[in-house]
């Protein structure tokens, strides 16, 4: 009985060997979506949101195995990715991992992992000021928005992007940036 629930669920034995979801999950899910016009795909996604969100880290057995359980369910696999890649609990080995995959998605999936490793980048601060120039003459609004709101920037960045940007909110804000740092 618990694998026809499982099945309209739309969940594997590897939902509950990576501790996703246990038996009482499944028969409440299950009793809920009996009595209203829900989708099961609602269910799994809150499931796997509140695991992901509890989770600090990952083994790479453990990245594996979730990929694999994952990678046939359209409904969530592109909100793996994502919650995978944005939330910094991977190393470098497993975000390449990941992204790998998600790149697989098409073009917008890989225009977000684009901003996913520019924002991944300023964090760790690993872009030289030459490398920050040439982001900021693509004139991407988004790419120089991920690079103002960063905390570590430089000011000479900031003098640059005032200068250059082709957006006027970017400018302002560059602007104002650098104003306050030479104070």
């Amino acid at each position: 009985m618990i694998n026809k629930k499982m099945k309209e669920l739309g969940y594997t034995n590897s939902w509950i060997t990576l501790g996703i979801i246990d038996l009482d999950t499944i028969e409440s899910q299950y009793s809920a979506l009996s009595n209203s016009s829900s989708f099961p795909e609602h269910y799994r996604v809150d499931v796997l949101n509140r695991y992901l969100d509890r989770r600090t880290s990952f083994t790479d057995e453990e990245l594996k195995l979730l990929i694999d359980t994952l990678r046939d369910d359209q409904d969530l696999e592109s909100t793996l990715y994502l919650h995978l890649l944005q939330e910094h609990k991977l190393n470098k080995k497993q975000f390449d991992f990941v992204a790998e995959f998600f790149g697989n998605l098409g073009q917008w999936a890989e225009d977000k992992l684009r901003l996913i490793r520019l924002k991944r980048s300023l964090l760790e601060n690993e872009l030289s000021k030459k490398e920050l120039i040439k982001i900021i003459d693509k004139q991407n609004s988004k790419e120089q928005h991920l690079i103002l709101d960063s905390p570590d920037i430089n000011i000479d960045i900031l003098r640059y992007m005032a200068e250059n940007s082709k957006f006027s909110k970017i400018v302002n804000k560059a602007l104002n940036r650098s104003k306050r740092a030479d104070q």
